[in-house]
């Protein structure tokens, strides 16, 4: 079972996906995706950050988000498990480490492993993860 990270999910939106994370796609069944709240989040962060310069490519982003993302993978929440697990893990620093650490949480209480192309980032937040980016197929 899989967590898929921001970076992996903003890879299918481009017109020509990195091939190899294509293939892992196709490598594992989709029940088997998950995406996180703070994902989302992040993805709408995204699309808002767009909106005032390109309204129309904000309103495409927030379609996919809806069908794409929202419609087609399990969205795990930020729950108290996840929140009590990340508090243990006293993360300090900017927001982007505070937010993969949710996410690393949002696995850790699962039993999850992240898709990440980040592996750095999480690898010290004892999670188990996989780069589709390396994938061989």
């Amino acid at each position: 079972m899989y967590l898929v990270d921001t970076c992996v999910v903003s890879e299918l939106r481009l017109i020509e996906p990195h091939p190899s994370v294509l293939a892992w796609f196709r490598s594992v069944r989709s029940s088997d995706l998950h995406l996180s709240s703070i994902t989302i989040a992040e993805l709408q962060r995204g699309t808002q950050m767009v909106r005032a310069k390109y309204p129309l490519f904000a309103e495409e982003l927030e379609s996919w988000l809806e069908e794409a993302m929202i419609g087609q993978f399990s969205i795990l929440p930020f729950d108290t498990a996840a929140a009590r697990d990340w508090g243990r893990m006293g993360i300090k620093g900017d927001d982007k480490n505070s937010l993969d650490a949710m996410i690393a949480a949002i696995a850790r209480t699962r039993d999850l492993t992240v898709v990440t192309r980040n592996v750095k980032d999480f690898v010290p937040l004892d999670t188990y993860c996989v780069n589709p980016f390396e994938y061989l197929g």
